[in-house]
């Protein structure tokens, strides 16, 4: 929220702030006039390269004492998606001084990939070659957009036990030591680049803090991200219990060991390598 003399404008995401590529992204701006005098003004949208708007006109009149909500809906390509992604909001008022330009952060929403669940267990033989890496969205298989790192798995497995396997790529532009966890209340197998990483070692609380601060060693590993793609693969357990899971990535610290799980910047994971080489 601002406010510049009697008009105050306040800047609303929908249901988080993370952007997804294919589908409409809602934004909100609502202004309000305390004043005595109708105000007219023009409010636009500056968008990141590649992204596109649907909205309201742009220039309107404010009535004294009114508020109005103009309301946006914000598309783009998954091309033109980043870890952080600014929209600028410029709100200009006739016979008034130039109001500063109110920022929207957008953060790139995490795109994945998951099987069908099938019956079974970890130990369970699988027909899916989890050491090779996709070229392709698998026969059978769906794509879904977090917003976070909360995998919500329950929403895939439908309450009933199994296994599933969730594909994310990630694109780095150097290589670096990162920490890749998979804290779940159950059982689950990592890969990285096609090998095997880790598996979840004794069955712990949810604790998605990188393993620092009583976390739970069992379900992370510190790895190393190459240039370019990284395919990682998961493949979660459910028994008979609900399951929950949260993906988390963070950076160690080689100086200061409890301060796990710095961020990693300039990652992008919404863009599948297909894509990228079509």
């Amino acid at each position: 929220t601002t406010e510049c003399g009697t008009l105050t404008a306040t800047i609303r995401y929908a249901e988080h702030a993370a952007a997804f590529a294919g589908r409409e992204n809602p934004l909100e701006v609502r202004v309000s006039n305390s004043g005595p005098e109708p105000l007219d003004l023009h409010l636009q949208l500056r968008l990141p390269a590649g992204w596109q708007q649907a909205g309201p006109p742009a220039a309107f009149r404010l009535e004294p004492g009114a508020e109005l909500a103009r309301r946006y809906r914000l598309t783009m390509a998954a091309a033109a998606l980043y870890d952080t992604n600014e929209v600028r909001v410029d709100i200009a008022a006739e016979r008034r001084p130039a109001l500063p330009s109110l920022p929207a952060i957008f953060l790139g929403g995490f795109r994945w990939l998951h099987s069908p669940p099938v019956p079974g267990t970890l130990r369970t033989p699988s027909d899916f070659d989890a050491s090779s890496r996709l070229t392709r969205i698998t026969e059978g298989w769906s794509e879904r957009w977090l917003p976070g790192n909360d995998l919500e798995p329950e929403a895939l497995f439908q309450g009933a036990p199994g296994t599933i396997y969730l594909a994310h790529f990630i694109h780095s532009d150097v290589a670096q030591e990162v920490i890749l966890g998979v804290s779940n209340t159950q059982r689950m197998q990592l890969w990285l680049n096609g090998r095997l990483e880790h598996e979840t070692g004794s069955i712990t609380g949810l604790r998605p803090n990188q393993g620092n601060g009583g976390g739970d060693g069992s379900n992370y590993k510190e790895c190393c991200l190459q240039p370019g793609f990284n395919h990682v693969l998961i493949r979660l357990e459910r028994g008979g219990q609900p399951l929950q899971a949260h993906f988390t990535l963070g950076r160690p610290d080689r100086v200061h060991r409890k301060c796990l799980g710095h961020a990693v910047l300039g990652l992008r994971r919404s863009v599948l390598p297909w894509e990228a080489a079509s």
